[in-house]
């Protein structure tokens, strides 16, 4: 089963054109070929068509409500987190100098922007919305709210004493990336058999992504 099939499988779409996702996949450090131009039309899709989500989940929230929400949903490091648990950087192509466990917020956020673009083509807006709600449920939270009340760190934290676990442990060591300090942080939580790291520009991010990635287990699990 090749990467393109897995991944069309996790979206739960199938495209009828697999050459633009992997377009959609591909980084401009790989080709002239590449995912930029889609990333651009995904951008304005994306913020209609959570807009539009939220319309339909939230509909007693007010418009200031519906702004926060959104704004929080299309941001950079929200989309990064989700494409991050999405795996999406095993499917990237990118230039030989990237190493994987430091692609940027950015590079994800735009590399899920470029593949909802590649679905809306492929398939129209009812297929791109469809895939759009069904990544963020399953990859994120079925209840957005969710999403913007608390940081990862604290939903941790407050998961883990609300059912009287023993809190997480985070490590963190340091190596260099050029002239900057670059972080790996490990998160721990030694009763549940969780763990997860995560690579960060600063020990705060990382442990954030750490954290992220551990709660994103806990859903998968249906404990959280």
């Amino acid at each position: 089963m090749s990467h393109i099939t897995v991944l069309q499988e996790s979206i739960g779409y199938a495209f009828k054109k697999p050459v633009l996702l992997k377009k959609a996949l591909t980084h401009p450090s790989y080709s002239m070929d590449n995912n930029q131009r889609m990333e651009y039309l995904g951008d304005a899709l994306l913020n209609f068509v959570v807009s539009q989500l939220l319309y339909q989940k939230h509909f007693t929230s007010d418009e200031g409500v519906l702004t926060r929400l959104r704004a929080h949903l299309v941001c950079k490091s929200t989309l990064a987190a989700l494409a991050r648990n999405m795996k999406l950087s095993l499917y990237m192509q990118v230039g030989k100098s990237f190493d994987r466990n430091d692609f940027t917020d950015g590079m994800y956020a735009d590399v899920f922007e470029a593949m909802l673009a590649a679905v809306y083509i492929d398939g129209g807006y009812e297929a791109a919305e469809t895939v759009c709600e069904f990544c963020y449920e399953n990859f994120l939270s079925k209840n957005y709210a969710d999403l913007v009340q608390k940081d990862p760190k604290t939903t941790l934290q407050e998961f883990c004493q609300k059912h009287q676990y023993p809190l997480p442990i985070y490590s963190v060591s340091e190596t260099k990336d050029g002239k900057k300090p670059r972080f790996l942080v490990e998160a721990s939580v030694n009763s549940l058999c969780l763990q997860a790291s995560a690579h960060a520009g600063t020990k705060r991010e990382g442990q954030q992504l750490a954290a992220e990635h551990i709660i994103f287990q806990l859903q998968q699990k249906g404990m959280l």
